[in-house]
């Protein structure tokens, strides 16, 4: 069948990853070129030729902590809003999983959870968010039974704004946050409670009502003291490497921007969780560059 692609050399195909890592490292087009010696429009052909990139790395991925968290990054895509919604090894903070949606309601999460499902085959042991509704819903929606923990730095810089915004005087409002940052690191479930009970009756009135309606009454999902940190951390560099950009013309480049970056993530620190054999785990990028970079 002629309107089928040949497929691309071995050979080819390590040029492609290459252009992905280089891209996931922060380098734009006209760099790349510059240094692999050829032209701007070659290494975008380049950058757009490996078109089973996300299988690549999912086939790759050997081993997962079993805990994730969740987060979702805000982009813009010829002006139109659109998310990157990420999950990560809470463990060993290596993404596990992600892909372009239009929005955030419910749909979105649930068919992200569904895909990581299908493709991790079991189960999560625990999952870390912060307290979206809609991403509640879609959590519930494939993973009922999963114990869920919300991100307590979320609670913290919400309860933070609402002490901004009410506090009496100055000193108040320094006093109030630095009792919050203690309360929060207490050892002991019980004495962050406590601390916590404490808290409320020195707090105004709308801190107060905070501290009640969104941390004392969802305590079982914040009890173990966790963090989504580390899939917000990972959309801190999506950011990065997306605004780094002319603005972004297409979908296809939003996600190959994700995925490059997420590529160079495995292959800087994700080797130990790698399947031994596969494409990537196998892939030497010091050799490519020698045999590539016009030095």
């Amino acid at each position: 069948d002629k309107a089928c692609k040949p497929p691309i050399s071995m050979k080819r195909q390590n040029l492609c990853l290459l252009v992905h890592y280089l891209v996931g490292k922060g380098m734009n087009m006209q760099t790349i070129g510059m240094i692999l010696n050829v032209s701007k429009a070659t290494v975008s052909n380049l950058w757009y030729e490996t078109s089973n990139l996300q299988s690549m790395i999912l086939n790759s991925i050997g081993k997962w902590s079993g805990k994730i968290s969740i987060d979702e990054k805000f982009i813009r895509i010829e002006g139109i809003p659109h998310y990157v919604i990420t999950i990560v090894d809470f463990v060993t903070k290596l993404p596990l999983y992600l892909n372009l949606y239009k929005n955030t309601r419910k749909e979105s999460y649930e068919a992200c959870f569904r895909a990581f499902k299908l493709i991790y085959r079991k189960s999560p042991t625990m999952i870390v968010s912060d307290g979206s509704k809609s991403l509640a819903a879609g959590r519930k929606a494939v993973f009922p039974k999963v114990p869920h923990q919300l991100c307590k730095f979320h609670k913290i810089r919400n309860l933070f704004k609402k002490i901004t915004l009410s506090a009496r005087s100055f000193d108040e409002m320094v006093k109030l946050k630095a009792k919050v940052v203690t309360v929060f690191r207490r050892d002991s479930v019980s004495g962050r409670k406590k601390g916590l009970i404490e808290l409320q009756s020195l707090a105004p009135k709308p801190a107060a009502e905070y501290i009640s309606r969104n941390i004392i009454m969802q305590w079982r999902q914040l009890s173990k003291g966790y963090t989504s940190n580390v899939s917000e951390r990972f959309n801190r560099k999506i950011h990065k490497v997306m605004s780094g950009r002319y603005g972004l013309k297409s979908e296809q480049t939003a996600l190959n921007l994700a995925l490059s970056l997420w590529l160079t993530e495995l292959i800087d620190k994700g080797k130990p969780f790698l399947h031994d054999e596969s494409r990537i785990a196998t892939l030497n990028i010091a050799q490519l560059c020698q045999e590539n970079v016009d030095w």
